[in-house]
């Protein structure tokens, strides 16, 4: 089977328009075609022009009429526009099914993921890009097999290649995860007759046991943050075992100081966009459980008030030089800047090591609020709704190893109405 690989090309800016430079072989020469996008050349436009160039590359690969169609055309003469602006289709039909398995798997890849990323959070697409960047599109590019080869072991081969480069089993699990998504796709495309990843083990998630604090340690943690440009987030999550993304994105219309309560609805996520880092706010949180609506704890409130007297201070002291552009937001610092994932996560360290503190993550203030609510012999359902987790297993299989005193108190309860003797001990 003849393997068809799209030609290159590159996005230009010719007399204020966006245009698509496909460099491909034309009467036995390589020679650089230009098309009009018809999109002026605005960065608003650019991602627009990009897909219409991934598009007429990945159609002159794989379907012919185009292909001849557009390569016969004259150099001045632009793709056909539609009324909204879209690259009219030239042949009559889309690339058919046998064109697409002639496709090699690394540029099906690479299209799907220019598909599904308008539909992914931002932090899901930096995810996904380090996955697909690192070693996905790497692998199937040096196996250079296409749609119609792929078989499970191909697969497999990357699972195993992500083993032998030390990477973790949950590592492992997320590469299996994504490249089960991405052929899930083609299968229902009819691309593919099966979903080769179904027939490879999934790999097993490590079992990681959290550091976690006593409720006196946590007590010293808060003693210690307390003057701390980071002490609010921690006492959020101290208290709310808020995840961190979940404790940067509160804000203060989520707090209710009248009916006392603390609505978790927002995060806060930084992604990579064009090589530089970028921080949003998002309203779409980890999983519909996530958005939660929460008593506020008196302590807590106290704290709050204090927080948000102390906002207005710094808002005034600092006036024009002041960033606004997070106004609203709880975990801020003083001339009003977000405190960014990266660097909360980096000071909370920083301020353990300051303090003699043992060693544990910001995410372990999480788990601590969580054992230490089981341990106080909180029942797991009402633990799962307290951490936002979207099902009962979630909580049960990360904290059951702490119940151990509920379960010594049914043994003795058992034991006190079927039988006699001492009590079991914990």
């Amino acid at each position: 089977m003849t393997k068809t690989r799209p030609p290159s090309g590159s996005i230009q800016i010719k007399k204020g328009m966006y245009s698509m430079v496909i460099y491909m072989e034309r009467e036995g020469k390589m020679t650089s075609i230009w098309r009009s996008t018809g999109l002026h050349a605005t960065e608003a436009n650019r991602s627009r022009a990009e897909d219409m160039l991934e598009e007429t590359r990945m159609r002159i690969a794989y379907d012919p009429a185009f292909r001849e169609d557009f390569v016969a055309r004259k150099r001045a003469k632009s793709i056909p526009q539609t009324e909204g602006g879209k690259a009219a289709k030239t042949s009559k039909s889309p690339p058919t099914v046998g064109n697409y398995e002639r496709m090699l798997v690394a540029d099906y890849i690479q299209q799907w993921y220019r598909s599904a990323k308008r539909n992914l959070a931002k932090a899901t697409q930096t995810n996904y890009e380090q996955m697909l960047n690192c070693r996905i599109y790497g692998h199937f590019r040096s196996l250079g097999i296409t749609m119609a080869e792929l078989r499970p072991i191909h697969i497999q081969q990357l699972i195993d290649r992500v083993y032998a480069e030390g990477c973790s089993g949950t590592t492992a699990q997320q590469y299996y995860a994504l490249v089960k998504r991405i052929f899930s796709v083609a299968f229902k495309q009819d691309i593919l007759s099966n979903n080769p990843a179904d027939k490879v083990d999934r790999p097993r998630k490590n079992q990681y046991r959290a550091e976690i604090y006593t409720a006196e340690e946590v007590k010293r943690l808060l003693e210690a943050a307390a003057s701390d440009e980071i002490y609010l987030p921690v006492v959020l999550s101290a208290f709310y075992g808020l995840r961190r993304s979940e404790v940067l994105g509160l804000r203060w219309s989520s707090i209710d100081f009248t009916s006392k309560q603390i609505e978790v609805n927002h995060k806060l996520v930084t992604y990579k966009e064009n090589g530089k880092s970028r921080t949003i706010g998002e309203d779409t949180l980890k999983t519909k459980s996530s958005h939660r609506t929460l008593p506020l704890i008196p302590a807590v409130e106290e704290i709050l008030l204090a927080a948000k007297e102390r906002q207005d201070i710094y808002r005034k002291k600092f006036k024009r030089s002041y960033n606004k552009d997070w106004d609203g937001y709880l975990c801020v610092l003083p001339n009003g800047d977000i405190i960014e994932p990266n660097f909360l996560t980096a000071h909370f360290r920083l301020l353990l090591k300051q303090n003699g503190l043992k060693k544990i993550r910001f995410h372990d203030l999480r788990h601590t609020c969580a054992s230490l609510l089981v341990q106080s012999g909180v029942g797991m359902k009402q633990v799962q709704l307290w951490m936002g987790h979207s099902d009962f297993g979630t909580t049960a299989n990360i904290y059951s190893h702490l119940t151990s005193g509920a379960l010594v108190q049914s043994a003795n309860v058992i034991g006190g109405l079927l039988g006699e003797g001492e009590s079991a001990e914990s």
